[in-house]
């Protein structure tokens, strides 16, 4: 059996939302080829003293904040290696190249510097999910979602959605996904159904969010270019990543109101049960888009929100005119 090795490697992001590769110097296996920079935890160091470390000693740069992100595990020919990402997104100092390696800042989507390691593909995948996924709530009978509201979300920025009528029949979901499917799509952003496959494919959608008791009868990823799916517990999470799926929605991390009896997980347990997660985690629960740091904390790639994603309307333009999500 091979050893394994844990690593860290750290997802640093400018202003510009760049983010920044390395290529692996001569004398290293796969020299040449472009990973996120990091390197070895060694004995005794947690992750984020290794990755303090290891930054000084590759970029000259310190006093990260770094973000726990995901957790993959890749076969090499020569070993096999745990990586520990992390989100850094501030710290002193201005990154050089400390060990003859090159340095490149890329946008996301490319164009990529090649060759690049390939246990980045997937990392790439998921850095380009958005950090907000808005949940609709049309047929609500005690808060509807309007269309003038949708439409302002989509103005702000809003670009991952869950179409999630629990109130509607199949019919009347699949009605209303052809209506604003149009919106989304004018605006670059990504549509999925919540409910039947079949219906899914009917209404050609970009993905399909399944929950917890979908995820837990199936035996292999539905065949739609985006997964995700609705969790509760570790049992549900690694169901999730046994399937491969995009991403995963854990909680619920606060008192909600539509659930107002089910106790919450609170931050402490969310992290634990996330901590070795290979795929994005969405926190959703009583949030606020405010609380995407905490969440960041605690290990989740976002947070997902039912109503306090949506913008009030004229309230919001009249409050806040620089076009951040309110």
């Amino acid at each position: 059996m091979k050893q394994a090795i844990e690593v860290v490697a750290a997802v640093m992001e400018d202003l510009d939302g760049r983010f920044l590769l390395a290529s692996r110097p001569q004398g290293k296996p796969y020299a040449g080829y472009w990973e996120f920079p990091g390197g070895k935890i060694e004995p005794g160091e947690t992750a984020q003293i290794a990755l303090e470390r290891e930054l000084t000693e590759e970029l000259g740069v310190h006093g990260l904040v770094p973000y726990p992100w995901i957790h993959r595990r890749f076969d090499y020919p020569h070993a096999r290696v745990i990586i520990h990402f992390y989100r850094v997104r501030s710290w002193e100092g201005i990154p050089r190249p400390l060990e003859g390696q090159d340095l490149r800042w890329v946008q996301l989507g490319g164009p990529y510097p090649a060759p690049m390691l390939p246990a980045n593909d997937p990392v790439l995948t998921a850095l380009a999910l958005p950090q907000y996924y808005a949940l609709t709530h049309f047929s609500d009978p005690l808060e509807p979602l309007s269309m003038d509201r949708f439409s302002l979300a989509l103005d702000k920025g809003i670009r991952l959605i869950l179409m999630r009528e629990p109130e509607m029949n199949e019919g009347q979901r699949a009605q209303l996904f052809r209506r604003i499917q149009p919106f989304v799509k004018n605006k670059g952003g990504e549509l999925l159904f919540h409910g039947m496959p079949r219906v899914a494919r009917l209404v050609e959608a970009d993905g399909i969010h399944l929950n917890s008791i979908e995820l837990m009868r199936l035996a292999s990823r539905p065949d739609f270019r985006i997964c995700a799916a609705s969790v509760h517990d570790a049992k549900q999470i690694e169901q999730a990543v046994r399937m491969n799926l995009d991403f995963i929605v854990l909680s619920p991390v606060m008192k909600t109101k539509s659930h107002p009896d089910k106790a919450p997980l609170g931050w402490p347990a969310f992290s634990r049960l996330i901590r070795d997660c290979p795929i994005p985690v969405f926190a959703m629960g009583g949030l606020q888009q405010v609380q995407l740091n905490e969440a960041m904390k605690s290990g989740a790639h976002g947070i997902a929100m039912q109503r306090a994603v949506w913008p009030l309307s004229h309230v919001c333009r009249n409050k806040n005119d620089s076009g951040e999500l309110e």
